[in-house]
């Protein structure tokens, strides 16, 4: 059963849950990433924003069509509570009624929360069977002695379960051992769909188990939204700065980022932020720096080219003036002219760049770019690290400075969600460009005499790369 054929079944069956209209579907290609996965794993670990329809594709979807088209043996859909199995149960009942004589099977109840599915064609049979965390799977076998061959467990977590550390536990005994040991020995396919609620969840946990292949769709990608039309980057940006005014921001990040924060024990965290005006901070700045971590590969997946502005006051506070970031091709001038417009808008004195593996290429193409703009950039190389676990360092050592609220932010910051993202999930967010080139302060400004005349930018000078 491929991809290609799940969205067919679901477009022809039940076009309006997957939103297609005059027999035009149009799939996220998140979706099919869901399906992708599903199809080509035996353990699947699915987590995604809020409304992302991760539970319509992996819980509805995909075993419907699994038991019509693929004739699936056994399947067990597990929910929270017993008001949601049985939900689940009356969908999947109503669902398979509308299509039972296009596609030739019978259906009746066998036992509670249990549907009976016959292919008449083929005179084989289907089982699906509706349960909580509560019920015992491994003894759940099939008429005939078959154990489960799908198994699906869909949002069996919520706030009011992971609160308690003793719930957390009675959970992890159901994966780990009513679920996980409940399969049938030749037939295997286990799906979890959830959030991020906790550290300590069943979605966490099963990220860090090999086994399982694991799907993240956070709602924002290159500073916009993933589903524009339902959830407009303007309207989230706009809940983002609510929730966090009413110090909920954390909570956002979990369920619409897919971004783990562990507030007790997070390297950074939110009320060691420090704000202000970006005229202010102008004002106080004496020295301006721009600090660059560079993204020269081509893989598709690579990190963002981040550059970090800050201004340094008398006091050495830290003001971050500007932040650029973007996934800019390095086969092309693309970063080179970012940075010279960057140049012409913050005129920093001098500007930062790590001499790393595939930085002579861009340098080069700054050698370019010079001769076009008449004027070189006032670059310093900052020495690669060669020490074990240096880019965490490097990023750690900037907790005492925002722990003495030494590092402010200016409010107008392009990228200031980006950069409290970072921050908050560090180290196990998904980008750490932003606060990668930030931590350079520490290798490149403070090892600087303040009290000596600096380069100024008209006498500045071509590097000799």
């Amino acid at each position: 059963m491929t991809t290609k054929e799940i969205i067919n079944f679901a477009a022809l069956f039940f076009p309006g849950e997957i939103g297609a209209q005059n027999n035009k579907v149009s799939i996220k290609s998140f979706h099919k990433e869901i399906l992708d996965t599903i199809n080509a794993n035996t353990y699947t670990n699915i987590t995604g924003f809020r409304g992302c329809a991760k539970s319509t594709w992996a819980a509805y979807l995909y075993p419907l069509a699994a038991i019509v088209l693929d004739k699936e043996p056994y399947t067990i859909i597990a929910r929270e509570t017993k008001d949601l199995a049985r939900e689940a149960f009356d969908a999947f009942s109503e669902a398979l009624e509308t299509i039972k004589e296009a596609m030739n099977i019978d259906i009746k109840t066998a036992g509670e929360l249990t549907l009976s599915i016959t292919h008449t064609s083929e005179q084989k049979t289907s089982k699906i069977r509706f349960l909580t965390r509560e019920k015992k799977i491994r003894g759940a076998r099939a008429k005939g002695g078959s154990r489960p061959t799908l198994i699906i467990l869909d949002d069996i977590e919520s706030y009011e379960t992971v609160e308690s550390k003793l719930e957390r536990e009675r959970t992890k005994r159901f994966v780990y051992g009513e679920v996980l040991k409940a399969f049938d020995a030749k037939r295997i396919k286990f799906i979890n769909i959830g959030n991020y609620i906790h550290q300590d969840s069943v979605v966490v946990n099963l990220e860090n188990d090999q086994r399982f292949k694991t799907v993240k769709i956070p709602v924002f990608e290159d500073d916009k939204s993933v589903w524009e039309d339902r959830f407009s980057t303007s309207m989230l940006k706009e809940e983002y700065e609510s929730y966090k005014g009413n110090g909920l921001g954390n909570l956002w990040l979990m369920e619409m980022m897919c971004q783990i924060i562990d507030e007790e024990n997070a390297t950074f965290k939110r009320s060691d932020f420090v704000y202000i005006a970006r005229e202010e901070a102008l004002a106080l700045s004496r020295y301006t720096y721009t600090l660059c971590d560079l993204a020269l590969t081509q893989n598709a997946r690579s990190d963002y080219t981040a550059f970090v502005t800050v201004g340094l006051s008398e006091a050495n506070d830290i003001f971050i003036l500007d932040i650029t970031a973007g996934k800019w091709s390095a086969k092309t001038d693309k970063i080179g002219r970012e940075l010279y417009s960057l140049y012409e808008r913050e005129k920093p004195l001098r500007i930062g760049i790590e001499n790393k593996a595939g930085v002579e290429g861009f340098f080069f193409v700054l050698d370019t770019l010079a001769k076009e703009n008449g004027s070189y950039l006032p670059l310093d190389e900052i020495k690669a690290s060669n020490v074990p676990d240096a880019k965490f360092k490097r990023i750690s050592a900037l907790q005492p400075l925002f722990r003495a609220k030494k590092i402010h932010f200016c409010k107008e910051l392009e990228f200031l969600s980006e950069l409290e993202n970072e921050l908050l999930t560090f180290p196990r967010g998904a980008h750490d460009d932003i606060i990668d080139a930030l931590s350079y302060l520490q290798n490149y400004t403070f090892k600087r005499d303040m009290s000596k005349n600096q380069t100024a930018p008209n006498q500045r000078r071509r590097r000799p790369w």
